[in-house]
């Protein structure tokens, strides 16, 4: 029994040992802060492949920030791939300390891809409307409705102590509830069309925009890499694996979902 017991006890600390000197190397696997200093020794020696590899573990992972999607920008433009490049830049515009420098990356591929396709004119109307659902947000609206309220009750609570201008003071009281309902109003529009809408960007293969979800439907316009669309969730639902989109000159139509990421 002893030798038996003797046997255990050296495999345990056997055991031990190898979880204790694999553990580190394990913990420094896992790590996004390692992959992402690995990551970047292998963008420095511009052996772009492998960056992205390290940046993907990250993302994999669950992490996310402004530098890891700059710097998956700068990788995939220097391979050649400038639907993933645009897709990386847009998403680090998200994050405010890679900002300028994803403007400037979103820029340089603009350029490029302007030489291989032609680009889309922009229909005001929808760049606001974009910019009103994904950049601006309710928050604005929902703010701005609780200090019309607070300002309304407190019209309505001087009223009570001065009578001299009650009459005066009513009116702005009522005229601030209903900019203040009205605002709100405009608030819960903005949220559930932002939440219905989305934004994507078609990073593989150039494709074409058709009138109904079928390969055989007519042909709205053509679509290339880099192209960016808001899609309506709640149609595409319809669509199995086609997707509706507006283009940014306002056309509309479906598009297959393989290739459109959504941003």
């Amino acid at each position: 029994m002893s030798v038996i017991f003797r046997f255990h006890i050296a495999l345990l600390l056997g055991l031990v040992l190898t979880i204790t000197a694999v553990a580190p190397q394990l913990q420094a696997q896992g790590n996004p802060q390692s992959l992402f200093n690995e990551g970047n020794y292998h963008l420095e020696q511009q052996r772009y492949l492998d960056a992205v590899k390290k940046y993907r573990e990250i993302t994999e992972l669950g992490f996310e920030s402004g530098p890891l999607f700059l710097n998956l920008g700068i990788s995939y433009t220097h391979l050649d791939s400038l639907g993933l490049a645009k897709y990386y830049y847009l998403k680090a515009l998200g994050y405010r300390q890679s900002r300028n420098a994803a403007e400037s990356g979103l820029r340089h591929v603009d350029m490029l891809l302007s030489q291989a396709r032609p680009n889309l004119p922009v229909l005001p109307v929808a760049e606001f409307y974009d910019r009103l659902y994904f950049e601006i947000g309710s928050k604005p609206f929902f703010l701005i409705s609780i200090l019309l309220i607070n300002l309304a009750a407190a019209a309505f609570i001087v009223t009570l102590f001065i009578s001299r201008f009650s009459g005066w003071l009513r009116t702005i009281s009522i005229l601030l509830l209903l900019m203040s309902l009205t605002t709100l109003a405009t608030g819960l529009f903005v949220d559930s069309q932002a939440s219905r809408y989305s934004r994507a960007i078609l990073i593989y293969n150039d494709s074409v925009v058709r009138e109904q979800p079928y390969i055989d439907a007519p042909v709205v316009a053509s679509a290339h890499i880099g192209y960016t669309f808001t899609v309506d969730t709640r149609t595409s639902h319809n669509g199995d694996d086609w997707l509706y989109v507006r283009l940014s000159n306002g056309l509309e139509g479906w598009v297959p979902g393989k290739g459109v990421r959504k941003l």
